[in-house]
């Protein structure tokens, strides 16, 4: 389940990475320029969170689930970043809209500068959210297997990486150019960034149970 996980935080990371610019010239009508400005708020988040997931993990370690306490902070993450990414929907859709993007219909589309700042801080949210499950899911994966088999799961979790990540490129511009538009490129992201969670939820769950009655018993 954590392979799986891995596979899908590669797919949503490379679909933001890929293809958000566009959708932010495309739907909220900022420039080349202000679309790549927007998208360095996107990378700054990335390297925050990368940091403070690896510390709230170290944080974590010594609780009952031990080890397991990536798996929890990368499903956190993919919670967080499936939220967040809520605030890419377009300011301008109006509240009679089909989309269910039209929540965000009350925010005033005439204040450039209140719009401009929600969207830094979406995408900074999101870069922050999705770069704990890229940091630290190898991780966990690696601690549940024999050191020697360390290179064999390293190739193969480079191996599937690559495969969300094109799947990623591919499949989102296919939906774009068979008809889907742009109204679902959100919620593509948050889907992937909810079933990592599931997945990573999944693989914690048993163990986390064993682990935290164990815990309970011994304070007991």
């Amino acid at each position: 389940m954590l392979l799986l996980a891995n596979t899908l935080t590669y797919f949503t990371l490379k679909g933001m990475h890929e293809w958000t610019g566009l959708y932010l010239i495309e739907r909220h009508h900022v420039s080349v320029a202000q679309s790549m400005e927007l998208m360095l708020w996107n990378e700054v988040g990335g390297i925050a969170g990368s940091f403070c997931c690896g510390i709230l993990a170290d944080l974590w370690a010594g609780s009952a689930l031990g080890a397991r306490s990536k798996s929890l902070v990368c499903a956190l993450s993919a919670i967080m970043c499936a939220l967040t990414l809520c605030m890419l929907a377009p300011t301008t859709v109006p509240a009679t809209s089909d989309s269910w993007l039209g929540v965000l219909a009350s925010l005033d589309s005439a204040e450039t500068e209140v719009s401009g700042w929600w969207l830094r801080t979406g995408l900074f949210l999101a870069g922050m959210a999705i770069n704990g499950p890229k940091t630290l899911l190898p991780l966990a994966v690696l601690e549940l297997f024999p050191a020697h088999l360390s290179g064999s799961l390293s190739g193969l979790m480079g191996l599937l990486a690559q495969c969300g990540a094109s799947c990623a490129g591919a499949g989102i511009g296919y939906m774009l150019t068979g008809g889907g538009g742009w109204q679902g490129f959100v919620a593509v992201l948050q889907l992937s960034s909810g079933l990592t969670a599931a997945c990573t939820l999944l693989s914690l769950w048993p163990h986390g149970l064993s682990l935290l009655g164990h815990g309970k018993e011994k304070a007991a």
